[in-house]
Formats: structure tokens, C-alpha cells, sequence
């Protein structure tokens, strides 16, 4: 579950009924008073302290009280999990911070402070579930963020970004492509013009085919190759497309792709990390003459800015 350590703790202690409630010390040999701290009515033990205390039914009955009825008829404390498993995501944190919140204003009242009210205590449980969601967003973001920056290869791998750019107006296009090694050097790159295509995965596709023709050419056999085409990495890692118009176009990469290399593994990538290929392919459709392509080992100066901007992205 997305909450802190510490609650995850508590719950794990929880779990496995090593909590110091009163019942449990005294199964410990220790000479204590068993009567619950929170109630001073019956023995304290998990499932009372937690489920059927006076205290904390108040808190319960606020917005979750039909949950703590069926919680309380569990048999112990990995049912009980399981049950909180099974609940909708939301459901699961708030009861799980309630616990948690019960259980801390419990151990004041066990050091002679004012037990809290369950307005008190619900009050702090909404708190703390904003502030767990907060941090859960902000984790995700985060996450997000990391994920669409261009990853290096592994050593010895090469990666291959490609990417294709169409006009429908005019049924003409262009594609481009990169080779980056592990520290996101420039190795080689290609662009070209492309005089009449059917559609965009077309376009998509046919960059592909250059991208790998080249690569095999400079005798590199260990590939990551990348696009930011879904449906063209489908097309490419199964036979789901055979039958569609460019089936025989995406049978010839597959087939030239397994006869070239030693090892390629086919990926979709967000269009963040594909800017080079992206800015290589409006080039090839808008600059190189007519139906011709462009090979470069040097990084050009159009996508330098590019090429320097996915290398910062990442830690060597």
C-alpha cells in the first residue's frame, strides 16, 4: 500500500497481533490491569480495541461503520487484511489510517492523556489521508516525469529511435531515425522524403525498415529499437496486423530484423523521448529532395540541442 513505513509497521504489527495491547502483555507475563485504556469497560485485545470498543465505534460510525461489521467477524488478523484488500483502493486507505490514528490515541490515553474524541480522531484520520493521496500524486508525477525522459541502452546495445511524419493532403511524408549507445552519443542518424504513402502507420513502418537496413549496414547486431507508434510495435511484435494493408511490410521487417540481428527488443516510447527522430523525420519531409534520403554520422545542427538535452536527462 502507498502510505508511509511507519504505517505499514503498525499494520504489519497489527497483522500478526504483536501490538502491546494489554491482553497480549499480560500473555507475556507481564502484570498489567487488562481493562481497555480507550473504554475501561471490557479486556483489551485487537479485536476489541479496534472493532468493538465504545470509542471507536463512534469514530466508525462517522462514514465507515458498515465496513467495521464486517472486520470485526474476521477470525484474526490476516482475514482481516484480506477483507481491507478486497475493498475498493479508497476505502482501504482511509481504514487503514483510522487504525492507525486509533491506535496512537490510544497510547496517549495508555500515558494518562485526555483520550480524543471520535470527531477528534476522524478529523485527523481525513488529514492524514489527504496528505498520503497528496504525496501518492505527487510520487506519480514524479514518476511520469522520469518515464518520459530518453533512457539509455544497456552496455553493448545500441538504441534506435525512428519516427515518420505525413501529409495527408498530399500523401507524402518523411522518416527518421537515430542511433544512440549507452551515454546517448550521436552514432548515426537518417532522414528521408518519402513521394507517396497511404497513411501514417505506412510512414511510421517504412522508417523502421530504414532504420534497422542502416543499422545491419554498420554491423551492429544487438538492438533496442523504439517508437512512439503503438499500433506499430503491435504490428511488429505479433501477426495481430498481417492481414491488414501493410501486413506484407510489417512480415519483411520482421523477417529482416531476425535474419540481421542477434538480439532486438521492439518498444513503444513516449513522444517526449522521441524528439530526435521526430525533429529528423519533419526534416526529411520538408528539406531532402524528393523521394531521396539523408545518412549522417555527425549530429546536425538542427537537432544538436535535442541530442544534448536527452544525454542531461539521465545519470551514466
Amino acid at each position: 500500500m502507498e502510505v508511509p513505513n511507519k504505517v505499514k509497521m503498525f499494520i504489519w504489527r497489527l497483522v500478526h497481533n504483536s501490538l502491546a495491547v494489554r491482553r497480549n502483555l499480560l500473555r507475556r507475563g507481564m502484570k498489567v490491569d487488562t481493562l481497555c485504556p480507550m473504554c475501561q469497560r471490557l479486556d483489551e485485545d485487537p479485536g476489541h480495541l479496534f472493532f468493538k470498543c465504545k470509542g471507536v465505534k463512534e469514530c466508525w460510525r462517522l462514514n465507515l461503520e458498515e465496513y467495521r461489521i464486517i472486520l470485526a467477524a474476521c477470525h484474526c488478523g490476516k482475514d482481516m487484511m484480506q477483507t481491507i484488500w478486497s475493498l475498493p483502493s479508497q476505502i482501504q486507505l482511509q481504514i487503514i489510517v483510522l487504525l492507525w490514528r486509533w491506535w496512537s490515541a490510544r497510547n496517549k490515553a495508555n500515558a494518562g492523556d485526555k483520550r480524543p474524541t471520535g470527531p477528534k480522531v476522524c478529523s485527523l484520520v481525513t488529514f492524514y489521508v489527504c496528505e498520503f493521496e497528496k504525496g501518492r500524486k505527487s510520487d506519480n508525477i514524479f514518476q511520469q516525469v522520469k518515464q518520459q525522459r530518453w533512457e539509455p541502452p544497456p552496455e553493448d546495445v545500441y538504441k534506435i529511435n525512428t519516427d515518420g511524419a505525413f501529409r495527408a493532403v498530399t500523401n507524402q511524408g518523411g522518416w527518421g531515425f537515430v542511433v544512440r549507445n549507452r551515454v546517448g552519443d550521436f552514432l548515426e542518424g537518417g532522414c528521408g522524403n518519402l513521394r507517396r504513402v497511404a497513411s501514417s502507420f505506412q510512414v511510421e513502418a517504412i522508417a523502421v525498415l530504414h532504420s534497422v537496413v542502416r543499422v545491419s549496414q554498420l554491423g551492429i547486431s544487438r538492438i533496442i529499437l523504439e517508437t512512439d507508434a503503438s499500433d506499430l510495435v503491435r504490428g511488429l511484435t505479433s501477426t495481430d496486423l498481417d492481414q491488414s494493408v501493410d501486413g506484407s511490410l510489417l512480415k519483411q521487417i520482421r523477417d529482416f530484423i531476425d535474419s540481421s540481428f542477434d538480439q532486438c527488443v521492439i518498444r513503444h516510447c513516449p513522444r517526449n523521448c522521441n524528439k530526435v527522430a521526430d525533429c529528423l523525420a519533419m526534416y526529411g519531409a520538408s528539406e531532402v529532395s524528393s523521394g531521396s534520403a539523408v545518412f549522417m554520422s555527425q549530429v546536425p545542427s538542427f537537432v544538436a540541442k535535442l541530442v544534448l538535452g536527452d544525454q542531461v536527462g539521465f545519470v551514466v
